[in-house]
């Protein structure tokens, strides 16, 4: 009889604890957050074009590079995502948003700004909207600042660094002309690339009359080329190797050199020891024998010395006029006319405060409405449902433990009787 009203109290107590929590359940749900999601997208070529008619002297492919790196760092970069969340937090507390969080913002495989959030169905959507057009536009155009700010300071090296590119361009004769078997190759690409895709030889830093003076004089490099191409003599050299062996990396270094040269060569390579010893090495080249001095060699019965005296001697079978022509080149780069030229340019474009803050105003007016909201969408979670079985569950595991313990209740006063 006990037990009977034990289980009746029981399962009213557990229907009136279902229906009262049903019905918070229900309260609770119908004001429960929703998801927003903005899909923002940035006008790349606009950006780019305010840029290009600013007539900052940086060229467009670096600034693509620039505006790339920018948006790429949207919810990636740790500054970014710091200045983000700070940004978020002041607008929710600026207008008394009891919810917002739960934010992701990046960039989607389209090229567009992604931003989901959560927060109360209540907010104004479009406003967040416009925050979000508001704060973009503003990352971006901070970010422009800083990087010409940063050009503006380094295009003052220039000058620097002109002067060392040309100042070192022997190192890079190797590299354009290069001796095959009975002809001589020039890589004309390779020449092009070093004295044309440079960013500095612009109308951004040179007057015409440099720059035509410029082409002129590539113009006799190219055509010394041509003339190299079509009438070179192949001369026939006798060439030995003194080496004190086969496999040291300079005596494979020194047969490599000497087979690259053109024409019907004869080269003999003499072994210490095999083809000669250290006293022919004194009678040939009248001095001790020295390990270290090897490879030594000699051209028609001549002594050159040793691989560096070599390749030395190998890069002065250069044409004559291809050397001419282009150290004239270099010189016209390095003359005071083009310097001057070079400095007083870089002094108009940057120093002159006004003309330079100017071309920053006109770029940073223009760069306006580059980030537009295309849509958001509302995504509301049905939670009752899943509140309501989860209740459920919990309601049916207590359940079960008072059956249990009722069970075992019984089975101790039944062993007692």
């Amino acid at each position: 009889m006990i037990n009977e009203l034990i289980k009746n109290k029981k399962n009213l107590i557990l229907l009136i604890y279902l229906f009262l929590s049903s019905v918070l359940i229900y309260l609770y749900s119908s004001s429960s957050k929703i998801k927003l999601t903005y899909n923002l997208k940035i006008n790349a070529d606009k950006i780019i074009n305010n840029y290009n008619e600013s007539n900052l002297a940086i060229n467009s492919n670096n600034f693509k590079a620039i505006y790339r790196q920018i948006r790429n760092d949207i919810g990636k970069a740790e500054q970014f995502n710091f200045d983000f969340n700070n940004a978020l937090l002041d607008y929710k507390n600026n207008n008394k948003i009891s919810y917002l969080g739960n934010f992701f913002i990046g960039i989607s495989r389209f090229g567009y700004i992604i931003f989901e959030v959560e927060t109360h169905k209540d907010i104004d959507k479009i406003k967040l909207g416009s925050f979000l057009e508001n704060y973009l536009e503003q990352y971006f155009n901070n970010r422009f600042s800083n990087h010409i700010e940063n050009q503006k300071k380094l295009f003052f090296e220039r000058r620097s660094i002109f002067l060392k590119k040309y100042n070192n361009i022997e190192l890079f004769l190797d590299r354009i002309i290069k001796f095959t078997s009975n002809q001589i190759y020039i890589d004309k690409g390779f020449l092009r690339s070093f004295f044309e895709d440079i960013n500095f030889v612009n109308q951004n830093y040179f007057s015409k009359n440099i720059i035509n003076n410029y082409k002129s004089k590539l113009a006799e490099v190219y055509q010394s080329i041509e003339n190299v191409e079509n009438n070179r003599k192949i001369n026939n050299y006798e060439i030995s190797i003194y080496l004190k062996n086969l496999y040291c990396k300079y005596c494979v270094r020194t047969r490599e050199l000497a087979g690259d040269l053109p024409g019907d060569n004869q080269v003999d390579v003499l072994i210490l020891d095999r083809n000669y010893n250290q006293n022919d090495f004194l009678e040939i080249f009248n001095i001790e024998y020295n390990a270290f001095l090897l490879p030594y060699v000699t051209i028609n019965g001549k002594v050159i010395g040793d691989y560096y005296d070599f390749k030395d001697w190998y890069a002065k079978q250069i044409n004559i006029d291809i050397k001419d022509s282009i150290t004239n080149v270099k010189n016209f780069l390095m003359s005071k006319e083009v310097l001057d030229d070079l400095y007083n340019n870089l002094i108009d474009l940057y120093s002159n405060e006004d003309i330079y803050n100017d071309k920053v105003k006109l770029f940073m007016n223009k760069n306006i409405n580059i980030i537009k909201l295309i849509e958001f969408t509302e995504k509301k979670e049905n939670a009752f449902f899943k509140l309501f079985l989860f209740n459920l569950i919990i309601i049916l595991f207590i359940y079960l433990i008072i059956n249990f313990l009722l069970f075992e209740i019984n089975l101790i006063k039944n062993k007692k009787l």
